[in-house]
């Protein structure tokens, strides 16, 4: 399964304050959200490419929620159905009492599509993201999702 995970030090959303109950569950939910905006980026396909465009025989492609295909020298084509339709097995947990968020995928395959370790040039060329590059480039975006919840808390509280 491939899963990513972002830690936040709550040093960097809130100094010098006093954390009440209110405010931990404010900021857990604000990472649950910020989960959601990491589950929403990795997700997302890049375009069809010419990987999976069909051909004369001997083309070879990949049909999204099917598999790969092969053009027959006759004429015609075969596929295996092999796809676990890797759009469909993305999940969002939340762990440890709300404090840490996984997003993970749970096809196979995810590592070697999305796993910064596994990745073959072909799918980072394609555009397909990492795991690696996702929690680097959306840290800011879950930090401030953090922030703008506890502040909302803040507010209800009548405190700013």
């Amino acid at each position: 399964m491939l899963t990513a995970t972002i830690t936040i030090n709550t040093d960097e959303v809130i100094a010098n304050t006093i954390f009440d109950e209110g405010m931990i569950e404010a900021g857990k939910d604000g990472l649950y959200a910020g989960g959601e905006e990491v589950l929403s980026y990795i997700s997302e396909y890049p375009p069809i490419s010419e990987a999976n465009m069909v051909g004369p025989y001997p083309k070879r492609w990949y049909t999204r929620g099917i598999g790969p295909h092969w053009a027959l020298k006759g004429g015609g084509f075969n596929f295996r159905k092999t796809s676990q339709i890797m759009a469909d097995r993305w999940s969002i947990e939340r762990r440890n009492d709300g404090s840490e968020v996984i997003v993970g995928n749970n096809a196979t395959y995810a590592p070697f599509v999305h796993g910064a370790d596994k990745q073959p040039l072909f799918h980072a060329k394609r555009g397909w993201r990492t795991d690696e590059q996702t929690v680097e480039l959306m840290r800011p975006v879950v930090l401030e999702k953090v922030r703008e919840f506890v502040k909302k808390y803040l507010e209800t509280k009548g405190t700013k």
